[in-house]
């Protein structure tokens, strides 16, 4: 029998969301997102944490293909073959 195992929730990510800020910062850098099966729950949690705006520039929630070809510029012949979820559309 298997351990269930508890899911992550703002608690236990939102420290993790500030150590990356932080190193960001230090940096001298600044992050943006574009999120989709996440449903902007990282732009969420980056904006709980205060001063967070020095290094989160923002993030855009695209799900849909629509938006993922109009807001981002992703590829429609890239969506159709490799699908949302895969690293061509990431990496475009």
């Amino acid at each position: 029998m298997t351990t269930p195992t508890v899911p992550p929730n703002e608690e236990s990510l939102i420290p993790l969301a500030r150590a990356v800020g932080e190193a960001l910062y230090r940096r001298g850098l600044v992050a943006a997102l574009a999120e989709s099966c996440t449903g902007g729950l990282v732009g969420h949690l980056i904006t709980e944490i205060a001063g967070s705006s020095a290094w989160f520039a923002g993030s855009a929630g695209v799900y849909s293909y629509p938006a993922k070809e109009g807001i981002l510029g992703v590829d429609h012949d890239t969506l159709e073959r490799e699908g949302a979820v895969s690293y061509a559309v990431a990496a475009q």
